[in-house]
């Protein structure tokens, strides 16, 4: 099997996606009966399939082509967010800054090598600040739309930014200081710690 159809392959399963079984309250109670203090929901991991409703992409959960999508719950991170506050526990939103999905990250035209940006941002860099900006507009929502979030863990600060050593990162153009600033102003308590987590001082 080529990539190419390895990719179309994987990135239909949006579409039979459907768990039917999705019991957030269950998970929640179980939590807090095993002793959890909080939880870090996979809001998106690498592949770039929004575990949110989110409007800058339609590979999500919530997209019509999804089986799920029609479910009271298709939402999921808000689902769990609201479940786990309601057991008086803190909610954490794991994300990762690479997205294979995306177009300007890995572009179509240009086949993958690794796990990086599959093309130079200094020779392409409208591309890569669009990239940035889907990036940026992605962690707005997750901080505006779902109430309190009291940890972020931001994953793949070893997303260089282009092939050559002096190339910067991704983690640190996510995490520009106006970004930073806004984090701060509008989820009151957070606190960033090493390794991309952002969170409260602890449970």
């Amino acid at each position: 099997m080529n990539y190419f159809v390895y990719k179309r392959e994987y990135e239909d399963l949006k579409k039979t996606f459907n768990p039917v079984k999705f019991d957030p309250d269950k998970w929640a109670q179980a939590a807090k009966d095993a002793g959890m203090r909080y939880v870090v929901f996979t809001t998106k991991h690498h592949d770039g399939f929004s575990m949110f409703d989110s409007k800058y992409t339609d590979y999500k959960v919530t997209d019509p082509e999804c089986t799920f999508s029609d479910n009271p719950k298709a939402n999921i991170t808000k689902e769990i967010f609201d479940a786990f506050r309601a057991n008086d526990m803190w909610v954490g939103a794991y994300f990762s800054k690479p997205d294979w999905h995306h177009e300007n990250y890995w572009d179509p035209y240009f086949p993958p090598q690794d796990r990086n940006v599959n093309y130079d941002p200094s020779l392409y860099p409208e591309k890569w600040e669009k990239y940035v900006q889907f990036t940026h507009n992605q962690l707005l929502e997750l901080l505006t739309d779902y109430g309190k979030v009291d940890i972020i863990w931001l994953d793949g600060g070893w997303v260089k930014k282009g092939p050559t050593k002096s190339g910067g990162k991704l983690c640190g153009e996510v995490c520009r200081e106006h970004l930073r600033q806004w984090i701060y102003k509008t989820q009151n308590g957070l606190t960033r710690h090493p390794y991309g987590r952002i969170g409260n001082q602890g449970p």
